[in-house]
């Protein structure tokens, strides 16, 4: 993709405000749809099985307005990279945006996904067209959908199995005077131009959306509601098979059975009311005693948690259990960053709380080789610019090596440890920066 392209889409520099709630591009405020149904903001969030079968999907949004009628209340660091995505999208001025609204889906394990945003405001269409016509001059413009005109950018198909081939740098942009939607696609049998399309089309009720057809993202979007900041997300596969022997037991306890998870947090000035939602297979799957135990192991990590979950309120309703607290508004954002109440920081060992940089997410996979070294290889997710460490046991003692780089550590980037680790331990990739760590990737080596 041509730099000058890049920075009309980025995703039409829309990525860098995504960023600013951590979801994978997603977020809209949320108002009660007439007669209690679902909220306005899913009716545009479709049933991915009209795109491309996943196992996971993930949702949000964000009012852009009450974030910025607020901003005095908010973390800087959020507002920052407000106005750092607002000077990368030359065509319209954020301040004029009220929502932002996103649904991804795909195969983690297969490096297959995608999924697609809408933005919604006031929005002068001939700008926009020309100025992905002048930076862009390879864009195709498709065709109309009612009111939307379509560009999309498709780089080389990869892959020699036609089954598996798969476009890349895949992204269709729809424009109308009312809304913008970006989408982007790497996946088989399934374009960015399908996901756009499929995401008009649920709003305008031509398509399955994904509350009528999931029964656990039903159940998440029911229980948190209306807020200014949404996020969740369903998954089929067993979060307990991610988990190794850094993940605390009631961490383990608590991913073991759970569907799907999300947060809300519904800004009032200088408060903020957080709802945290666990939705289980079953109602027997479902504690709250597990889950306060996590909360107690987040709020020994960090006194600033402590402050903000010393009076929290944790129930259970019917398969999800529910934790519920309010604080202030700028210290709530400080202690847990944007996606919850640090628990992600749990599971994988952090020794901090504190979300204010987000842990990057990468995949890795590892090579067990013929001379008993194991090589690691930077998949797929994001540049890690701080330091990793590759630890591991040989001969009975541990060995902490650097993984560095000159610049980042992303993908395609590969590693091959100095020894070679004992057979039938386990290597560890932990992150650090600063005073706080993360295990990114564990591996198993063959006995």
């Amino acid at each position: 993709m041509q730099s000058s392209r890049r920075s009309f889409l980025k995703t039409s520099g829309l990525a860098a405000l995504l960023g600013v709630v951590g979801t994978a591009g997603c977020l809209e405020t949320v108002d009660d749809a007439v007669g209690g149904g679902p909220p306005d903001y899913a009716n545009w969030l479709y049933d991915p099985t009209e795109v491309y079968d996943s196992d996971y999907v993930g949702f949000g949004t964000f009012d852009v307005q009450t974030v910025y009628e607020n901003q005095d209340e908010l973390p800087q660091g959020m507002i920052d990279r407000l106005d750092e995505a607002n000077e990368e999208i030359d065509f319209v001025d954020l301040e004029t945006m009220e929502n932002v609204t996103g649904i991804a889906y795909g195969y983690p394990n297969r490096d297959h996904g995608g999924g697609s945003m809408v933005v919604s405001g006031e929005f002068d269409v001939d700008a926009i067209t020309a100025e992905i016509e002048e930076e862009s001059p390879e864009a195709v413009e498709t065709r109309t959908e009612g009111d939307y005109t379509l560009y999309t950018f498709t780089t080389e198909r990869q892959g020699d199995d036609e089954d598996d081939a798969v476009d890349t740098n895949s992204a269709t942009i729809a424009v109308s005077g009312e809304q913008v939607l970006v989408g982007g696609m790497r996946a088989p049998d399934a374009t960015s131009e399908d996901a756009v399309t499929t995401m008009i089309e649920a709003e305008s009720g031509d398509v399955a959306r994904l509350h009528d057809e999931n029964e656990d993202a039903d159940e998440l979007v029911s229980q948190l509601g209306d807020a200014t900041l949404v996020m969740g997300g369903t998954f089929d596969a067993n979060l307990t098979n991610f988990t190794d022997e850094a993940t605390p037991d009631e961490v383990v306890a608590v991913v073991d059975d759970l569907v799907a998870v999300g947060a809300a947090s519904d800004v009032n000035g200088d408060t903020v009311e957080h709802v945290m939602a666990f939705v289980y297979e079953d109602g027997d799957a479902a504690s709250t005693e597990d889950v306060e135990a996590v909360l107690d192991n987040v709020e020994e990590m960090s006194d600033r948690a402590e402050d903000q979950l010393e009076d929290r309120s944790v129930s259970k309703d019917g398969r999800t259990v529910l934790v519920s607290t309010t604080g202030e508004t700028d210290a709530f954002f400080e202690a847990f960053g944007r996606s919850g109440f640090g628990l992600t920081g749990a599971a994988s060992g952090s020794a901090s709380a504190n979300q204010s940089v987000r842990v990057p997410q990468v995949r890795f996979d590892f090579q067990y080789r013929d001379d008993g070294k194991v090589e690691i290889t930077h998949r797929s997710g994001d540049h890690i610019e701080s330091d990793l460490h590759v630890r591991y046991e040989h001969d009975g003692d541990g060995v902490t090596e650097r993984w560095e780089s000159d610049d980042a550590i992303m993908a395609g980037d590969r590693y091959v440890t100095r020894r070679a680790p004992d057979p039938g331990s386990r290597l560890l990739l932990v992150w650090v920066d600063g005073d706080r760590s993360a295990v990114l990737g564990s591996y198993a080596v063959p006995e």
